[in-house]
């Protein structure tokens, strides 16, 4: 493998990186400082480019390399790179998460602001029931579209009883044509 410049984590074995970091330990303090740079700004490019499953990985083989290391420098520093490589898929995890609520959420404020348009003064409750979504989804929902401008509370419909905790929606007539 070589101290190079760049090192393939995610396409190299265990046991080639636990033999050049043995190798290195025992031969030569530069080349073993070259490894642990080219090994950490590896990690770091994965974790930037957020390829989770790479990081996930790598974290793996690093971690049993560190395991097979004796105490030295270069295990100290094998086990900050670990360190920064288990934090950045937590990171890339809580994004991955975050984006794919992002992704539902779509449909759901699209599905919410249909049946408030079709159902003026429509409470949340109502909606929820109708659409077969969970309150909080649709309370969520209807708070997103309001700060869009999309919605807007408006008073309750005549005979309407109301214990001063509920709020009644209807879509913004402008939108309301379009949908």
């Amino acid at each position: 493998m070589g101290a190079t410049e760049t090192i393939d984590l995610a396409g190299c074995d265990v046991a080639q990186l636990l033999s050049e970091a043995q190798r290195l330990v025992s031969d030569d303090d530069h080349a073993a400082h070259a490894f642990c740079e080219a090994v950490g700004r590896e990690a770091d490019q994965l974790v930037e480019h957020r390829r989770l499953e790479d990081v996930v990985q790598v974290s793996a083989k690093l971690d049993r390399v560190v395991a097979n290391l004796d105490p030295s420098d270069l295990r100290g520093y094998l086990l900050a790179t670990l360190d920064r490589l288990d934090r950045g898929a937590v990171v890339l995890s809580q994004i991955r998460d975050a984006e794919a609520r992002a992704a539902e959420a779509g449909p759901v404020r699209e599905r919410v602001l249909e049946y408030v348009a079709s159902h003026h003064a429509a409470r949340s409750g109502d909606v929820a029931e109708a659409l077969d979504l969970a309150r909080s989804q649709v309370s969520r929902a209807l708070r997103q579209l309001s700060d869009q401008g999309l919605v807007q509370r408006v008073p309750p419909p005549a005979g309407a009883t109301r214990d001063g905790r509920e709020h009644f929606y209807d879509a913004v007539r402008a939108h309301a044509a379009a949908a």
